[in-house]
Parts: structure tokens; sequence; C-alpha cells
């Protein structure tokens, strides 16, 4: 009996260590979340399949087409002094089109331009997703940390409440102090239930970019550690100029010219073609023949329309590329003067927190004393605690803007942070 009482605290030991293990395994941080939305996403998926067929058709656009078999019956005429005929002359032949190695290098380098093109999205992809969930995430973590302050001071309030209720009573206090203390509670109380309705939001939001059913227990926050980096504008200017978006604009340049060059090309350059094979008939002599043409283009009204068109393109490509560096520059410049001034203005709020912390137990001390006011005591603990909101939201929006800046750039803040060589 003893033997198997042992048995069963070890099973029950091992399952209570797994079931652990398990609720361990489903908390996500920063990192686990982007890396599941990546592989989960669809769009993802799409544009790695399109890959996949690019990388064909780049390999196909070096080859030929591949031979054709033809089968002709053709019906000549045939004369002599006696008799006025037709003959039917049954053909079966081999043909080949050869494409000179100018029009097949262009036709190459269109297929790798396409290819690269879909890399670069693939990369602008990612990062409109890693940036996203960075926003929710430390968006999340924002309303987390005021939703604990506010809880925090809702228990402070309701001590404060005891005590003005055991002064009331020792009548060395007011009564009306106490209604207002308890209509604060209530406000206080609407404030976190509105607070718990925009993280069940953001939670959502986060459950549909990773295909999860995310709770607030599965969200970690253990490994935040949002740094005082201030950025660099010139590395930032820098690495912006790199960013996906301008690449791909790049390469649909660089394409359109090719394209252009390939449809002059099309009207200039003559097309080849090689043909054998077996003609049977059964008036005129049958036998083996070769055929080499060429196919010269002399007007093709479709042709000039599309080396327009190309020239249009190529005129567009560059204008949109020229936008796309200014807009990229200008959102580079402010999310860096953005955070320069979130980190400035941080460090006076966390000045500011000592202060009212040191003016709340002041203000707290002489209220019980019966020496102070309460409205002064209300006011000092809002002061405190809005204080030490405000910190966690300027921490929270720093994380949004870094995770912004990162995909406006396309770099880690570690490589746009001002260091002690680079200065500003």
């Amino acid at each position: 009996m003893f033997k198997w009482f042992m048995c069963f605290l070890i099973f029950l030991s091992i399952s209570h260590e797994i079931a652990g293990q398990e609720v361990i395994e489903k908390r996500h941080n920063l990192k686990s979340l982007i890396d599941i939305a990546i592989n989960r996403n669809y769009k993802l998926r799409a544009i790695r399949s399109e890959q996949e067929s690019l990388n064909f058709a780049a390999d196909a656009s070096k080859k030929y087409m591949n031979p054709k078999l033809n089968f002709e019956i053709q019906r000549l005429p045939a004369t002599s002094p006696y008799r006025f005929d037709n003959v039917d002359m049954y053909m079966l032949s081999i043909s080949q089109e050869i494409i000179l190695p100018s029009k097949l290098d262009k036709r190459y380098d269109i297929a790798i331009i396409k290819k690269q093109k879909k890399e670069q999205e693939l990369n602008y992809e990612i990062s409109k997703i890693s940036a996203s969930l960075q926003m929710l995430y430390f968006g999340l973590y924002g309303k987390k940390k005021e939703y604990e302050l506010l809880s925090k001071k809702r228990d402070t309030l309701k001590e404060i409440i005891d005590s003005a209720e055991q002064l009331y009573l020792n009548k060395k206090g007011m009564q009306s102090d106490i209604f207002q203390m308890r209509s604060e509670l209530k406000m206080l109380d609407s404030r976190m239930e509105s607070l718990r309705a925009d993280i069940y939001k953001i939670l959502a939001e986060l459950s549909a970019f990773t295909d999860l059913q995310l709770n607030e227990g599965e969200i970690s926050f253990d490994d935040v550690s949002i740094e005082d980096a201030e950025i660099d504008e010139k590395k930032a200017l820098e690495f912006a100029r790199l960013r996906p978006e301008i690449k791909i604009t790049e390469l649909e340049k660089k394409m359109s010219q090719i394209e252009y060059e390939y449809a002059r090309s099309s009207s200039l350059v003559p097309d080849l073609m090689v043909s054998g094979g077996y003609g049977y008939s059964y008036h005129m002599p049958d036998g083996f023949y070769f055929m080499f043409s060429i196919n010269l283009p002399f007007f093709n009204s479709r042709n000039e329309d599309e080396v327009k068109m190309q020239q249009k393109m190529y005129g567009a490509s560059s204008e949109m590329l020229k936008q796309m560096i200014l807009e990229t520059e200008s959102e580079s410049l402010y999310l860096s003067k953005k955070i320069n001034s979130v980190i400035s203005a941080k460090k006076y709020i966390g000045e500011a927190i000592d202060l009212s912390k040191l003016r709340f137990e002041s203000e707290k001390t002489a209220y019980l004393n019966g020496s102070g006011l309460y409205i002064n005591m209300i006011q000092a603990l809002k002061d405190l605690y809005e204080a030490q909101i405000e910190f966690y939201r300027m921490e929270s929006e720093l994380g949004m803007l870094y995770a912004e800046l990162e995909r406006c750039c396309n770099a880690p803040i570690s490589e746009l942070k001002i260091t002690k060589e680079g200065g500003k």
C-alpha cells in the first residue's frame, strides 16, 4: 500500500512539473511573437512561393524555346504542256527559333530584376510585420503598466479612506472628505475598466497577427528593457535611403530601362529560324530539306506603342524614386528628433516622480495628523500616480518609436544610436 501511495505522489509531482512547463512554454515575449507571426503569415508564404516561381522563370529566360515538330500539307501548282493541276506535298519538319544573344541577355536581366524585386518585397513585408507587432506589444506594455499603477493607487486610496473613516469616528475628520474619496474611487474604477477594454483590443490584434488565441497571462514582459538610445540623425538618413521600398522603386526604374531597350531591339533586331525535315508527294520527287529564314521587322505599331510606354514608365519610376527618397528622409528625421525629445522629457518625469513621492508622503502624514487638508493630500496622490503613468507612457511610446524607426531605416536601433566615438 505504501509503495502505491509513493508512486501516486511521484506521478502527481511529475504531472505538476509538466503542467508548469506547459504554462511557461505558452508565455511569449516579443521575439517569439515576431517569429510566430512571420512563420504563420499567409502573405509571406505567398511571396515565398512567388520567389520560387521566379527562380524557374529566371532559368527559363536563358534558354531557347523548345524545338517544334511541324506537320504541313502544301498544295502546289503543277503545270505541263498537256495539263494544269495541283499537287499535294506532305512535309514533316523540326524548327528552332534562334534568339540573338543581345535580346536573350535583356530577357534574363528582366527576370533577375523581378526576382530581386520580390526579395525586397519579402523584406518589406517582414519589416512591416515586425514593426506592427512591436507597436502592439509596447502599446500593451504601456496599458498594463498603467493598469498596475492605477490598481496600486486604488489600494492606497482605500487605505486613506479607512484612515479617514477612523478620523471621522474620532471626530477629527469630515464626512464630506470620505464621500469625496469614495467618488474618486468610483472614477478610478471606471478608468480601469476602460483600460481593460483597451488591453482586450490589443490582445485581439496580436492574436490576429500571430494566428493564436492570446490572453494576458501568455504575454511576457519580463525581458523588456527600453534603452534611452539617442539617435544619430545622419546615420538614420543613410540607412533610410537603403530601405526595401526605395530598393523596389530603384529596381522598377532599372527594369523600365531594360524593358525599353528590349522593346527597341525587338523592333530593330531580326528573328532567326532554322528548320529541317522531309517532304513527300505522289507526283514530285520526295526527300530531305533544310531551311534558314531571317524575319526582318518592317513596321509594327504595337511595338512602337510599347517603346513609348516603356519610356513613360521609366520617367514615372524616376519621379517616384525622387519622391520616395524625400518622404523617407523626412520620416527618418522626424522620428529621430521625436525619439531624442521623448528621451529628454523622460528624464524630467523621473525627477518629478521623486519629488511627487516626497510631497505625497508629507501631505498624507499632515492630513492623518489633523494638520493638513484633504484636498492637498488627494492632489498630491493624483500628481504622483499621473507622473508614474506618464513615465510608462513615454517608455511605451519610445518602444513604438524605435519600432517605427527600425522599419523606416531597415536597421536595428543599435546601428542608429549615437556612440561615444561617433557623437552627433
